[in-house]
């Protein structure tokens, strides 16, 4: 085993290639109903591949990380714009909506006490547990509303 881990270090293009061969029959592999696919097989595989310390270009994983994300937006890209084009405006007013509500009620509550009671970190961490909670609130409204 060792062998192979000093065949990856001193060879990253090697460890490329073998990680796409990997993940590529990885993805075709089903468990039960579900198959991952050739670009979730790959990203799980160059994980795995890559706990062994291979040294790539800073570059070249950014390309390759780019590729991925490109992969995915390709593959899903219809049928965001579908979902816009028949529910679009509703999603588009809540989320004005979420934010509207968001500010104004984080902002009293933000500036509740004297200056000496709460300081600016204080007051942060409140207006983003208010967020937080007003956006569980709408998001559980917006799952209400497209079900209909």
């Amino acid at each position: 085993m060792d062998w192979l881990v000093n065949a990856l270090r001193q060879h990253p293009e090697v460890a490329l290639f073998l990680t796409l061969a990997v993940g590529y029959a990885l993805g075709r592999i089903k468990f039960g109903s579900v198959q991952l696919g050739a670009v979730t097989g790959v990203l799980i595989a160059g994980v795995v591949i890559g706990q062994v310390g291979v040294a790539v270009s800073p570059d070249l994983s950014s390309a390759f990380f780019l590729l991925f994300l490109f992969s995915i937006g390709y593959k899903t890209g219809p049928q965001f714009v579908n979902g816009l084009r028949t529910s679009g405006v509703t999603q588009v007013g809540l989320t004005v909506f979420l934010c509207v509500t968001g500010l104004l009620g984080a902002g009293p509550r933000g500036r509740a006490g004297s200056r000496e009671e709460q300081d600016s970190d204080t007051r942060l961490g409140v207006t983003y547990a208010i967020g937080n909670v007003l956006l569980a609130l709408w998001s559980s409204v917006m799952v209400v509303l497209m079900a209909r």
